[in-house]
């Protein structure tokens, strides 16, 4: 496994996320979360594959404690684990602080750790209203030995969220920084956003590369509110098979070969999967043309289609 050092951390260039350790996830998911057991060979194939970061969230369901009993007499990986922070227009600075640390404390607990090598907030919207003190009181966490980096996990994807979201996050508190991008979803490449993240020097992991696995779907088993992905699934199949590649290649090749991203996230829900996944990252690249193609025939593409938080909405 290819490793890369970024802000003095080396990391793996894959990440294996523990979402699917944790409760069911994914649109594509039909066996639901592993047991223990196969939970536990899931980490160590990822380990024995040169994997040494893991990404969780303490609202995802046991996945930290997962993590926590499995390394607990091991040597610690890279842990990236993220905080939703409970607040609102309403919340004062105090409150805001209070939810920080109430959230960071049950992270150390669940992971048995001390002190957390990176710690993200999992709802960046709350920036937009409360990012002077959040920026504020990730510093003194730092200062206070109880985290080492500060990050965000964006769920932005126009530029307008992206610019809203970039007057906080541009402050070097956080180096570490997740974005949703994939073959359906270039926009942060289009609009420059990634160029802006890369320049500052921000630590970037890349996730749904998969789309939750909708790149994967049957257009006979799309549900009704994602209809409309079958055409551009269609054209993805068809740059897929001019490259001579799966989908699947396609996906991780056209991502791991973007030079601003150091490293991917992805799921599994079985050993298997992860050996799959490191075979992928192994693989070969695509053409440029082949790069020019997706870039342009699967660009704008309708937000319902490509942000999974309005498919719960629509599927209402």
């Amino acid at each position: 496994m290819l490793e890369v050092t970024v802000r003095g951390l080396t990391l793996s260039k894959l990440t294996l996320g523990t979402v699917q350790l944790g409760i069911p996830y994914g649109i594509a998911n039909k066996s639901g979360k592993p047991d223990d057991t196969t939970s536990s060979a899931i980490l160590e194939t990822a380990l024995a594959g040169g994997i040494n970061c893991f990404d969780t969230a303490n609202v995802y369901g046991s996945s930290e404690q997962v993590l926590g009993r499995f390394f607990e007499h091991r040597e610690r990986p890279l842990i990236v684990t993220k905080m939703h922070i409970k607040a609102d227009a309403s919340s004062t600075p105090l409150e805001v602080e209070r939810s920080m640390v109430q959230n960071l404390e049950l992270s150390l607990s669940n992971l048995q750790l001390s002190k957390l090598p990176v710690m993200m907030v999992h709802n960046p919207q709350i920036l937009a209203v409360h990012g002077q003190t959040i920026t504020q009181v990730a510093k003194r966490l730092i200062k206070d030995g109880l985290m080492d980096r500060m990050g965000v996990s964006f769920s932005v994807h126009t530029q307008a969220e992206f610019d809203d979201m970039w007057l906080t996050v541009k402050d070097d508190v956080y180096e570490a920084v997740q974005i949703p991008i994939n073959i359906l979803d270039t926009r942060l490449l289009a609009y420059g956003g990634l160029k802006s993240l890369d320049e500052s020097g921000k630590i970037v992991f890349a996730r749904s590369i998969f789309l939750q696995g909708l790149l994967f779907m049957e257009e006979q088993d799309l549900p009704a509110h994602l209809r409309d992905a079958a055409e551009p699934l269609r054209t993805m199949r068809a740059i897929a098979a001019q490259e001579g590649l799966s989908v699947a290649q396609l996906a991780v090749s056209f991502i791991r070969d973007l030079p601003q991203i150091h490293s991917i996230v992805f799921g599994a829900e079985t050993p298997e999967q992860v050996r799959d996944n490191l075979e992928l990252f192994h693989g070969p690249a695509i053409s440029e043309t082949g790069r020019a193609a997706i870039i342009a025939k699967l660009a704008n593409l309708p937000e319902h289609i490509v942000n999974p938080v309005r498919w719960a909405a629509a599927a209402n």
